[in-house]
């Protein structure tokens, strides 16, 4: 138990030994495919939610080693108010952050080479945010990382 108040549930901790699947919810690679499973999640209370379409996808995990996690990214990523917690859980996984050679050659770029010319003090970080949060989207996250630490290479 945890708990008696509202909001208090149960912790149950068990190794599970055995899981059924109807065959239709596997892909050609013998898969499971999320897309084609009716998930649900939970947030809190009376609501719920349907997981599906655009609503699931992905998230870098590292096979070999723990990823960097949130407290491995810097400050200027994880106080962002652009960034939403899925954006930063992206760049959270990688196993370690991009090198000066990544920043490198993402700044080399006509696109970032035009957002930091139009950038100020005070609007650099927001800018970068924004096109970092645009990149992760269209399945660019190791070029958003990288476009993420300029800020720690200017």
């Amino acid at each position: 138990p945890l708990g008696e108040e509202g909001g208090a549930g149960h912790l149950i901790i068990c190794e599970v030994v055995l899981m059924h699947f109807s065959d239709h919810v596997f892909d050609d690679n013998g898969k499971i495919d999320p897309q084609k499973m009716d998930l649900m999640g939970r947030m809190g209370r009376a609501f719920y939610c349907r997981a599906h379409g655009d609503n699931v996808f992905p998230i870098v995990q590292p096979v070999k080693q723990m990823g960097i996690g949130f407290d491995g990214l810097p400050e200027h990523l994880r106080t962002s108010t652009v960034l939403t917690g899925n954006d930063l859980a992206q760049l959270a996984g990688f196993e370690q952050l991009p090198g000066q050679e990544a920043v490198q050659k993402i700044k080399e770029q006509p696109e970032v080479k035009t957002l930091l010319a139009n950038a100020t003090d005070d609007t650099l970080i927001p800018a970068l945010h924004q096109q970092v949060q645009a990149w992760i989207a269209d399945g660019r996250t190791a070029e958003a990382f990288a476009l993420a630490m300029v800020v720690e290479h200017i």
